[in-house]
Order: C-alpha cells, then sequence, then structure tokens
C-alpha cells in the first residue's frame, strides 16, 4: 500500500486516555475504513507499537495525568523510518512546539470533531 492510499484507509494506533473520545474518534475512523487499534495508556501503545505496524499513529499528548513525549522521543524516528504519519493532539498549545522539536509536524489542537480528524487525515493523504 502506498503512503497516500495508507492514509485514506490504514492501519491506525490511536491514544486516547478519555474514554468517550477514543470511542469517538475510532468509530469516525472505522466509517471512513481504517483499521483502529485502541490504546488507553501510554504502556498499551508501547506494546501495540512493537507487535504491529501501523500506518498512522494518532497520539494524544497528555494521558491520565502523563505525558506521551516519552514514547514519541522514543518512537518517533522507527516509525517515521517505516513511513507512518504521526498526529499528535493536545488541548495544550505548548505540546506543538515539543512536537516539533521530535520532528512531528502534524498537530491538532483539541478539541478535535470527526469531522476535524477526517479533514486533517484527508489532507495529510492529497
Amino acid at each position: 500500500m502506498t503512503n497516500e492510499a495508507a492514509l485514506k484507509s490504514g492501519r491506525v494506533l490511536l491514544l486516547e486516555d478519555n474514554l468517550s473520545l477514543l470511542r469517538l474518534y475510532s468509530k469516525t475512523l472505522a466509517k471512513a475504513d481504517y483499521t483502529v487499534h485502541e490504546a488507553m495508556t501510554v504502556a498499551e501503545a508501547e506494546q501495540l507499537l512493537k507487535s504491529n505496524e501501523f500506518d498512522i499513529f494518532i497520539c494524544d499528548m497528555r494521558i491520565g495525568g502523563a505525558h506521551s513525549a516519552d514514547l514519541l522521543r522514543e518512537w518517533a524516528a522507527p516509525l517515521k523510518e517505516k513511513g507512518t504519519t504521526i498526529i499528535a493532539m493536545s488541548a495544550y498549545e505548548q505540546y506543538r512546539r515539543t512536537c516539533a522539536e521530535m520532528g512531528i509536524e502534524n498537530f491538532m489542537p483539541k478539541p478535535i470533531t470527526p469531522s476535524n480528524l477526517i479533514d486533517v487525515l484527508n489532507t495529510l493523504s492529497a
């Protein structure tokens, strides 16, 4: 699958600790023909990253009061080498700079509506 095709319908790892948002984003992505793997903790996400390949990794920057930045610092380069698109999201604007410093260009400020999520994926695949 080409990177463009993968961004239109591929394997997604979704890291979000708010169950309502996790379900909403997951349902939205599934309706758009993505195969979604869900994680609510950094540990769950790391286990999934170790055992699977993903086309897209959507990562909330604050998980249960913790920060996902350490996970992204460890995984950003290997994921990029594999062609995985990383999308970070947060209600806290200061994480945009943190992501940029790690070379993660795709940052979505929360709140994120289902249509915003699909619009970003469509833009990235254009």
